[in-house]
């Protein structure tokens, strides 16, 4: 199975996020802030990426800008939360930097298995 960057600064959103996942059987490296992340995709062979954009420090945006750079190919999935109209243009600002798939919070299990079934081929 692949190994999933989960990046948010809210423990409990990380925690839900690796219970879907690792409940499909994806092996789940956690990041609370955009460092975090940045350094866990370096360190290691990472399938996929599922942040929040909006975290202290380095946001999600300028995470998927830098890994746009340096891991091309690296798929991305962006989440975030905050009234549906900034949410919308947010992550359609998500989706003009490349991301495979973009979600408002709070959102269903469904949504993110169906999200991460579009870019992860089943074992």
């Amino acid at each position: 199975m692949a190994t999933i960057c989960i990046a948010d600064d809210d423990i409990t959103s990380r925690h839900t996020l690796r219970a879907i996942v690792t409940g499909e059987g994806h092996e789940v490296v956690e990041a609370s802030d955009g460092a975090e992340a940045l350094r866990a995709v370096n360190e290691r062979r990472v399938d996929l990426l599922l942040t929040d954009i909006f975290m202290p420090g380095i946001e999600g945006l300028e995470v998927i800008r830098i890994l746009r750079e340096s891991h091309p190919g690296l798929p991305v999935i962006a989440f975030t939360t905050g009234s549906t109209f900034t949410a919308y243009e947010t992550l359609n600002w998500a989706r003009s930097y490349g991301v495979s798939g973009a979600l408002t919070k709070p959102f269903s299990r469904e949504d993110i298995l169906g999200e991460v079934r579009k870019i992860l081929p089943r074992a």
